[in-house]
């Protein structure tokens, strides 16, 4: 294990010791917005119904869920980190012997990491109220089947872009790990 991944690995057991340790920082941002989608689903859930709407009403506002549980996420992050400047914790951070581009990307991925919690607890509520996401595979087979041509290959582009990108990414990703492949290069 190289010293980059246990340095990542360390920062993402810190930040889920802070979940763990003070679960009240981390419960508005998870449930604040599964309950404005059960709460408005209940509420507006006939919109769905009516004449030239199509569609699911709870489908419609989960993203709008999973963008509060974000922003609720972000900022709790923000107050985590100035009481880690206040501290001084951020400036023996700096102290120590790792590139700070490896700090950064620490101090990101932890971020992250504590994001996908009001995401996934607010996915599976929405799966439990019924939300189906049919996705592209749905998609194109829907369009083979009506033999639409410009959809499909629409949705191959999209795929092979999507595949590009993410090949590219962790592959700077990992010259930003592992500084012997940035050497090769």
């Amino acid at each position: 294990m190289t010293a980059a991944i246990r340095v990542l690995s360390a920062f993402q057991r810190r930040a889920l010791n802070e979940i763990v340790r003070v679960p009240g920082g981390a419960i508005p941002g998870v449930l604040a917005p599964a309950i404005f989608l059960i709460g408005l689903s209940g509420v507006f859930g006939a919109a769905g119904d009516l004449k030239g709407y199509q569609g699911d009403f709870t489908a419609y506002i989960l993203p709008f869920g999973m963008l509060q549980g974000a922003t609720f996420t972000g900022a709790a992050t923000g107050v985590n980190l100035a009481r880690d400047i206040e501290q001084g914790w951020f400036d023996r951070l700096l102290l120590a012997p790792q590139r700070r581009s490896l700090l950064l990307l620490g101090l990101v991925s932890s971020a992250s990491l504590r994001a996908t919690l009001p995401a996934t607890f607010l996915l599976l509520v929405g799966f439990a109220l019924g939300v189906g996401w049919p996705g592209i595979g749905a998609l194109i087979y829907t369009a083979i089947s009506a033999r639409d041509l410009r959809v499909v290959q629409g949705a191959t582009v999209v795929i092979a872009v999507t595949f590009v990108l993410l090949n590219v990414l962790v592959d700077l990703l990992q010259m930003i790990v592992d500084p012997r492949q940035r050497r090769a290069a």
